[in-house]
């Protein structure tokens, strides 16, 4: 048998186990149809695809810079090549490498321009550049109508630029096509926020936690509306169960400790405010929000110490100096 039917032979069996999804099997077979062409690009890209799917991106990287120094203008392997350079953390090259793909490569399919178009844009959303994702997200949802989740990014996009209504209505139609979609659901809820629709937000992210109840994010963001809605039972109660989640979150050990001394719970603040400085030994304002809660039930001792804990921290903090000099007669009393 010669090489270029081995090579066939090869190629043949690595596209039957990539049907198969058998990925270590089909990049055996392309491996072992490389090494008998080994200048066959279209087997150099097949190697590419399967170290994406087996997520050896930098390999796959390498591979696709391969390829694309024989034939730069293979838009295919540029499009990987963006692949594996988002997937390592280089987002900016890989929005440059599937903008140059659509400028050589033009004619796609409506399936594969809105694939390429839709990465476009959510890069530009991972970089926090909205203004510049709206058009790709546009075109990608026009594209290919039935891809929520391009939809779900513009609905984001939308509400980045202000744009809360178009926001609503793109999740919304997300949601008619996946009613069960979490991230819809709490990206929904933090619009509606956004809007002061405050009872629209609540029940959106408690639909989120319907179908995932353990996401941080969502608790947290319930709590923030609970709060803005004046419900400091149901906002404390929303904190902790994130803390349950990840117990060694500051930003919501403050917000709960804010919550505590709202509702008159100066012992519980009290205890909360030391746990977020067990945290973050440094934060003045946590030591500042100590001693009003010990000042708070004439602890004047404890007061003190918070203070001079500010003052170690930030020596020539005008506020804390006052402070001992108001608390300290007080303990001396």
């Amino acid at each position: 048998m010669t090489r270029w039917l081995k090579a066939r032979l090869f190629r043949f069996l690595g596209r039957i186990a990539l049907k198969l999804k058998r990925v270590a099997w089909a990049l055996a077979n392309f491996q072992r149809a490389a090494e008998q062409e080994p200048g066959n690009l279209h087997t150099a890209l097949k190697i590419a695809w399967c170290l994406y799917l087996r997520e050896n991106y930098q390999s796959m990287l390498e591979k696709c810079d391969q390829i694309l120094q024989k034939s730069p203008n293979y838009a295919t392997a540029r499009g990987y090549r963006a692949l594996a350079l988002a997937n390592v953390g280089r987002t900016q090259e890989a929005v440059h490498d599937v903008r140059r793909l659509l400028r050589i490569s033009p004619n796609w399919k409506d399936k594969d321009l809105g694939f390429w178009e839709g990465h476009l844009g959510g890069w530009l959303v991972d970089l926090g550049q909205y203004a510049e994702a709206l058009e790709p997200l546009k075109r990608t949802v026009g594209l290919v109508p039935d891809e929520a989740a391009w939809r779900h990014r513009l609905g984001i996009v939308y509400r980045e630029l202000g744009r809360t209504e178009e926001s609503v209505k793109e999740l919304q139609e997300v949601l008619k096509t996946d009613a069960a979609c979490p991230y819809t659901h709490h990206a929904l809820g933090v619009t509606f926020a956004k809007m002061k629709q405050l009872d629209k937000a609540v029940d959106a992210y408690r639909r989120a936690l319907h179908f995932r109840p353990d996401e941080a994010d969502t608790h947290f963001n319930l709590g923030l509306a609970y709060g803005e809605l004046g419900r400091v039972d149901d906002e404390i109660s929303e904190y902790e169960k994130v803390l349950e989640i990840t117990p060694g979150d500051f930003t919501v050990l403050v917000n709960l400790a804010i919550a505590y001394s709202q509702s008159g719970r100066s012992q519980s603040a009290i205890e909360t405010w030391k746990r977020a400085i067990a945290c973050n030994p440094t934060s003045k304002e946590a030591y500042g929000s100590l001693s009003l809660e010990y000042e708070r039930l004439g602890r004047w001792r404890e007061a003190l110490d918070a203070c001079r804990e500010i003052e170690r921290l930030a020596p020539n903090n005008a506020i804390a100096q006052a402070n001992v000099a108001v608390f300290q007669p007080a303990w001396e009393v």
